[in-house]
């Protein structure tokens, strides 16, 4: 059975018995054998944990009557794919794409996990990645490369690309995902499906991590609709008071239409002063027509900061909190050489025990600047608009390094501080060129929602960007519900040919 409706669709079906769990947990994993060969989305399946999870929540099913079922969560028997990386659910591994971590096994489960375990949602498998999440394409240099359901001879971005072919092919009616620099959103744009970044201290956290990625990275999932987003978000959020960072519960229990027009501002302009393709721009344009359709104000201003020095800080972090795990991770194993490794993930190995801790001063009185300057940009303006990136989905034919730049990586242990700041630069604007819109919401903590509004003739997918101020999901899943209403949104599914 292909998944051609929304999770949501399901946990409703299930309520009302047309489907048993089990016959979801079932389409699944058959789903897995059929198809995944052709897309290589899914590293690994859970077949008996979550067949038993089915079967015991049928068992309860079977005793509650046609009302009490009607009270269950909005995704109460849905299967749920995990991504491989962080996400760490008790007894099963998380690899982060790595061939460091293949025996690495959970010896708990995240407390967000949990909290879809008791909202009803059964766990089966984990989602292709790139090595530690490093870049926004999925390549994984142990389980290689994710195609694109859309076109197979593309990439679906990164870093939850496997998470978002699995739910495009209709694989699976849902998926989790992540995102520390544009891992939910840019495969949402890559594929044509909905992502959202939630603010920082929205999503449960803990125990043991909780700022992952020096508080850049977050969680939810890719999705089909908007409810199944808000469904998510309500799902997954808490208001820990423990945590460093935590926002007040969304306690609304529908998602309402906007009570009055919005003003929002927007920018075509390349984040990193290049030439934004045509493509992007008529993303845009779709889109801006149809808010100004809808009443909305729009109006078109400057990049509101300095993204290169975005990205150079977006880098310093990436690179050395990265680097510093797969050091960490040495430490239990032998010495770590060069093919054992992503060339991105070795720039972080070698780049990591350099970084001066000035790096970090520096990056936290940028992060408290660029915070002021996006809250006070939405007391005028209550959502911003771009491109989610700049171009299309990328080849998979262009994802290797050129042998000048993997040259440089290769004798990176060589090289001094500036030297090695230099070629850390290089390879991660190899991948990041083309999502630069996307790291700034890491950094401030800002929610951001990719939406899918356009079709090239290629076939490929391009999504538009809307940030909103901290804590503001709930607008950005209102306006997304009105472009979905009068039809903007494309997030049909892509059959896959076995």
């Amino acid at each position: 059975m292909i998944f051609n409706q929304d999770a949501s669709y399901y946990g409703q079906a299930i309520k009302n018995g047309d489907y048993r769990c089990t016959d979801l947990v079932e389409a699944v994993l058959e789903n897995t054998k059929h198809f995944n060969s052709k897309l290589n989305a899914i590293t690994e399946t859970y077949p008996d944990s979550a067949l038993q999870q089915a079967k015991k929540m049928d068992q309860c099913l079977a005793q509650m009557d046609a009302k009490t079922r009607q009270t269950l969560s909005p995704f109460y028997g849905v299967p749920y794919l995990l991504k491989d990386l962080g996400q760490f659910y008790q007894g099963h591994p998380t690899t982060a794409g790595s061939s460091l971590l293949l025996k690495s096994i959970s010896q708990h489960t995240d407390r967000s996990l949990q909290q879809g375990l008791d909202a009803g949602l059964i766990y089966w498998g984990r989602s292709n990645v790139p090595e530690f999440g490093l870049k926004t394409v999925s390549d994984s240099k142990y389980f290689g490369k994710v195609n694109n359901p859309m076109n197979l001879s593309y990439n679906p971005g990164g870093s939850s690309g496997g998470a978002a072919a699995a739910v495009k092919a209709g694989i699976a009616p849902i998926a989790a995902a992540s995102d520390a620099g544009g891992s939910i959103r840019v495969p949402a744009s890559d594929t044509g499906l909905i992502g959202l970044k939630p603010s920082r201290g929205r999503i449960a956290q803990g125990p043991n991590r909780y700022r992952p990625v020096n508080g850049l990275a977050t969680s939810l999932v890719v999705s089909r609709s908007v409810r199944d987003v808000f469904h998510s978000l309500k799902t997954f959020q808490a208001n820990q008071k423990t945590a460093i960072h935590h926002l007040p519960l969304i306690e609304a229990p529908t998602l309402e239409s906007l009570e009055k027009p919005l003003k929002i501002a927007y920018s075509y302009q390349h984040p990193r002063g290049l030439d934004t393709d045509p493509e992007a721009i008529i993303a845009m344009k779709k889109t801006l027509n149809t808010l100004k359709n809808l009443g909305h104000e729009v109006i078109e201003i400057d990049l509101p900061v300095d993204y290169e020095a975005v990205m150079e800080a977006y880098y310093t972090i990436m690179a050395t909190e990265t680097g510093q795990l797969v050091r960490q991770i040495e430490q239990n194993q032998t010495t770590i050489e060069f093919d054992q490794l992503d060339p991105l993930t070795w720039v972080t190995y070698q780049f990591a025990p350099n970084a001066p801790a000035s790096a970090y001063i520096k990056f936290s009185a940028q992060q408290d600047l660029w915070v002021e300057t996006m809250q006070t940009l939405h007391q005028t303006y209550d959502l911003y608009l771009t491109p989610t990136c700049s171009s299309p989905a990328v080849n998979n034919t262009d994802l290797v390094y050129p042998e000048e730049l993997l040259s440089e990586i290769h004798q990176m242990d060589q090289l001094n501080y500036e030297a090695q700041w230099d070629v850390t630069k290089k390879a991660f604007d190899f991948t990041y060129l083309r999502t630069s819109y996307c790291p700034l919401l890491n950094i401030t903590g800002q929610p951001g929602i990719s939406l899918p509004v356009h079709e090239t003739d290629k076939g490929l997918a391009m999504g538009v960007h809307f940030a909103a101020a901290i804590g503001e999901e709930y607008r950005l899943l209102q306006i997304a519900n009105s472009l979905e209403k009068v039809g903007l949104l494309h997030t049909d599914i892509c059959s896959v040919t076995i």
